[in-house]
């Protein structure tokens, strides 16, 4: 288990991509999710020099984060009519964006793309429950036909019911990113918890906190690293416990870049430190 950083690429972050890759390889940081934000880049010179500037750095670019566009409110209102491809309305204009993602991903050898989902019905009975299965299988078919899987971001519903929807699919080439921060910003769950639901599906991480929300409509607030309500030391005792072998992203979702690095750089340490700790309590019992 190792850390790795989360970045998304503006067009702000793009002009000073190359120093920023700089900066995280020369940290040592080089296992990256890369959230796309920019409309049309898949297609476009910028994303050439996109791999050049990841290749250039030695960083490994392991899941490809895809933005679905608007609109998108993350709230508790306002989300479940406009977050992914839960609403009907807008699944035929961001199916063609999943695919350009997804043959991106693959051409430059990256196994994964995340996005979130949107918010899956809680009740089996629901009438659009039905619908949304038939969807997830629709979206695990755009991504295998160029070899890649499906990650859904935790957080729009509880562990179970995403964890019924993954059985209902039933497509080997959908999984879960455990986003940490999320599952308690939307008041949803923790992830320890969700570990323990998810055990099976889960090939990504995100440490990231968050505090719960305080009223009915919007999202808890994402705050440093260490300083919300993110069991982060159980959550990654947890994944040890199930085998996780793989990236821990770190991400922070401050409102200016500076901020960003600030967080990853603060969380390199506090996740590293933590992962060392629980490495070194399982060589103790052996």
């Amino acid at each position: 288990m190792h850390a790795g950083f989360h970045w998304r690429i503006t067009e702000e972050s793009y002009l000073r991509m190359e120093s920023d890759f700089r900066l995280m390889s020369s940290m040592g940081l080089t296992h990256c999710t890369c959230g796309i934000r920019i409309p049309g880049f898949y297609q476009s010179p910028r994303s050439k020099h996109f791999t050049d500037v990841l290749d250039a750095n030695g960083i490994d670019l392991e899941v490809l984060s895809v933005s679905l566009g608007q609109p998108t409110v993350y709230d508790l209102i306002e989300g479940p009519i406009t977050v992914g491809f839960v609403p009907p309305e807008y699944r035929e204009q961001r199916y063609p964006v999943l695919r350009d993602a997804a043959e991106f991903a693959s051409s430059i050898g990256v196994k994964y793309v995340l996005t979130h989902f949107g918010f899956i019905p809680e009740d089996q009975y629901d009438p659009k429950y039905e619908d949304v299965v038939k969807v997830a299988q629709k979206v695990a078919d755009i991504c295998g036909e160029f070899g890649v899987t499906f990650l859904f971001e935790t957080g729009e519903e509880t562990p179970t019911t995403l964890l019924r929807l993954l059985e209902d699919a039933g497509k080997p080439n959908l999984k879960v990113n455990l986003d940490m921060a999320n599952l308690i910003a939307y008041g949803k769950g923790e992830p320890c918890g969700a570990i323990d639901v998810l055990k099976d599906h889960i090939v990504g991480a995100d440490a990231k906190d968050s505090l719960y929300p305080t009223g009915g409509r919007e999202l808890g607030v994402e705050v440093p690293l260490g300083q919300g309500r993110v069991e982060l030391q159980g959550a990654i005792s947890k994944l040890f416990d199930i085998g996780y072998d793989g990236t821990i992203s770190i991400e922070r979702e401050a409102h200016t870049l500076e901020g960003r690095i600030e967080g990853i750089v603060s969380g390199k340490k506090i996740v590293e430190g933590l992962i060392e700790i629980e490495a070194n309590k399982r060589i103790a019992k052996k």
